[in-house]
């Protein structure tokens, strides 16, 4: 089943065809409404969408806002990069290529608050590209091309940053570490690193090199995917040291 959300309000589904170029995905917590479903935030059509085995939800997207070079903050989404929820259920999208936010809404999509403006001082962006949230309300944001993770309560406020592990493209919380999908700040498409820090005092747990440096997932058991985005890129899939 298939729906998509975003800033207005509910309304009759328009479209049940699969997202044309997923960015990003997570599933829901247990307590949650969406607790089967998997939001995929859709680039190429800038929106929201959720698969799930429940029910349809539907919020139509506002207007998709011109593609510009670098972020200029719009009313509409327009390339959304990432999804992620709270341990309370709600849910924040990174809003993203070009509006440089991030926009919290509750599990039924009515939108609670927004925060994050283009730039490079403490909770600015420049490609907020993906987003995490552990078990005590702390947020982790990639703002790749600024080359570093911000961190923040649920309501928004700076916690703090690391700038020292380059140009971050994916996260992915795995128990007490956090794990970076990154490469050196300069082009796209280089080689990197997936990298696995301490989520509290950000410290390096340890690293290894990749070519796929765009999205990264890990698996319970330790096992790392690594994947770039173009249809011919292989994904590759590293074994943990024993």
């Amino acid at each position: 089943m298939f729906c998509e959300f975003g800033p207005s309000q509910l309304g009759p589904p328009r479209d049940t065809t699969p997202t044309t170029r997923p960015c990003g995905s997570s599933a829901g917590p247990p307590e949650s409404p969406l607790q089967l479903s998997t939001p995929t935030v859709n680039s190429a059509a800038d929106s929201l969408c959720i698969f799930t085995l429940l029910r349809v939800i539907f919020l139509p997207a506002a207007a998709v806002s011109p593609r510009l070079p670098k972020p200029t903050p719009r009313t509409a989404f327009c390339s959304t990069t990432d999804v992620a929820f709270a341990p309370n259920g709600q849910v924040f999208v990174a809003d993203g290529y070009r509006n440089a936010r991030i926009i919290e809404y509750t599990p039924q999509g009515k939108k609670v608050r927004e925060w994050g403006s283009a730039g490079t001082g403490p909770g600015q962006f420049h490609l907020p590209h993906s987003i995490q949230i552990d078990e005590n309300g702390v947020i982790y944001v990639a703002d790749r091309e600024n080359g570093r993770v911000q961190r923040f309560d649920l309501e928004g406020k700076y916690l703090g940053e690391w700038s020292n592990y380059g140009k971050t493209f994916g996260l992915k919380l795995e128990k007490d570490a956090l794990w970076f999908s990154t490469s050196p700040r300069g082009p796209n498409g280089v080689p990197g690193w997936l990298i696995k820090v301490d989520r509290k005092s950000g410290a390096l747990l340890g690293y290894l090199n990749t070519t796929g440096t765009h999205g990264m997932d890990v698996t319970p058991e330790g096992y790392a995917l690594s994947a770039r985005p173009a249809a011919d890129q292989p994904a590759f899939w590293y074994r943990p040291a024993k």
